[in-house]
């Protein structure tokens, strides 16, 4: 009797890894293939989760509090097919799922954990989702699946936000662009600069008229356009800054002929700002 309850004991130790593994319910495909099949029938988006549930705790977070919640179950209802890509340390997976989640994690670029993909049913990126405590990423995911038109975007008055269109207007206006880097929701730091000294009247004061203002904003829970979204990745990977905020003054071509780093106060600021746009 007791070498059967020890039996018993290991195939459960054994079972209960595998079962750790399995998507947040029922409603969740593993395969890639069945989704992307789903997809095309039902002309819908495919939302792709990669997660290391064995070893993730932001990803253990992210299901407990958000996949697994009622409000987003019902939110994903009829608007996209969800895909479940797992990549555990000790648990085993079936030969063919590791694999297969291998290859995702590596056409996509993964590089952390957890993700949302949101792609079309031909496997284009539609976008990228990640998840925060602080914001509603139901929220987050109906701006994703609506995504707001360019010109409807407008973070600050009388700045722009479209790089090309900036360099036309300084050419035409034969001014210099101060253009400036933000995270304008990741701290209280980087929200004031942006509501005290930015869309103050200290700085309107002194811009007007000396400059084409262009803002480049990452935020983590405000969904901002797509073609926006591009722009300000491929103006990070251009410029390579490495601390937000970051101000740099350009010439019309896009030549930089100075930079301010850092949260300053607003006299301060417009202070090193004049400095520059004085040697131009």
């Amino acid at each position: 009797m007791k070498k059967v309850v020890l039996l018993f004991l290991f195939a459960l130790f054994i079972l209960l890894p595998s079962l750790k593994a399995n998507p947040p319910d029922g409603s969740w495909f593993t395969s890639y293939t069945k989704a992307a099949e789903t997809a095309k029938e039902k002309n819908l988006p495919i939302f792709v989760f990669f997660t290391g549930s064995d070893w993730c705790p932001v990803c253990k977070e992210f299901t407990a509090k958000v996949l697994q919640s009622q409000k987003f179950r019902e939110y994903v209802k009829n608007r996209v097919v969800l895909l479940y890509i797992d990549r555990p340390r000790d648990l085993q997976l079936p030969d063919w799922l590791e694999r297969q989640n291998q290859l995702l994690e590596a056409k996509y670029g993964i590089e952390g954990f957890p993700t949302v993909l949101l792609l079309t049913a031909d496997g284009e990126v539609l976008d990228t989702l990640g998840y925060s405590p602080r914001a509603d990423f139901v929220d987050m995911l109906n701006a994703a699946l609506h995504p707001m038109a360019e010109k409807d975007y407008k973070p600050l008055a009388g700045w722009q936000v479209n790089y090309q269109q900036a360099l036309k207007l300084a050419e035409e206006k034969k001014l210099p662009i101060i253009m400036v880097f933000n995270g304008s929701d990741w701290n209280t730091g980087l929200n004031k600069f942006q509501k005290d000294t930015l869309a103050g009247k200290e700085f309107e004061e002194f811009a007007a008229g000396k400059a084409i203002l262009l803002y480049i904003d990452f935020p983590r829970g405000i969904r901002i356009p797509r073609s926006i979204v591009r722009q300000n990745i491929e103006l990070l990977n251009q410029y390579k800054f490495k601390t937000l905020p970051m101000t740099y003054v350009l010439n019309p071509e896009g030549k930089v002929l100075g930079e301010v780093k850092d949260v300053l106060e607003t006299n301060e600021y417009i202070s090193q700002l004049k400095k520059i746009l004085d040697r131009k």
